[in-house]
């Protein structure tokens, strides 16, 4: 007799309840593009701010900046408090899928790093595709 296993993945569910299945596609693109338009935002500000006059040092800080600011928001503040400021605004949070509890500091560092290494080859691999 085969035993049923739960995930450890971490799922976003509805701030209000957590007893849901976490399917919650439209409240997630939100979040997701909330989250982006701030760290964003904050890149725009510091490089405007650190180098008006330079428009290469500005993309740098720009970069450098939505790097530390996307890291902060996704680890450190999802870690506090179970959501980034995205989910906060569209009332979801984010637990284990096993025991609906607290996503483990690690956790969230290893599936901050998968995002950022997905956004990246995706990055270089449109830029090879418009260079061809």
């Amino acid at each position: 007799m085969a035993t049923e296993t739960a995930s450890r993945w971490p799922i976003r569910v509805p701030a209000e309840n957590v007893h849901s299945n976490g399917e919650y596609p439209g409240r997630h693109l939100g979040a997701v593009f909330s989250d982006m338009l701030l760290h964003a935002t904050i890149g725009v500000i510091v490089g405007f701010w650190l180098a008006p006059d330079d428009p290469n040092l500005r993309a740098l800080l720009f970069c450098l900046t939505y790097v530390a600011a996307s890291s902060v928001n996704r680890v450190l503040v999802q870690w506090a408090w179970q959501r980034t400021v995205g989910k906060a605004l569209f009332k979801l949070r984010i637990v284990r899928e096993d025991t609906r509890g607290r996503v483990s500091f690690w956790s969230l560092v290893g599936w901050w790093l998968l995002g950022s290494i997905a956004a990246a080859f995706g990055m270089m691999l449109e830029g090879l595709l418009n260079g061809l």
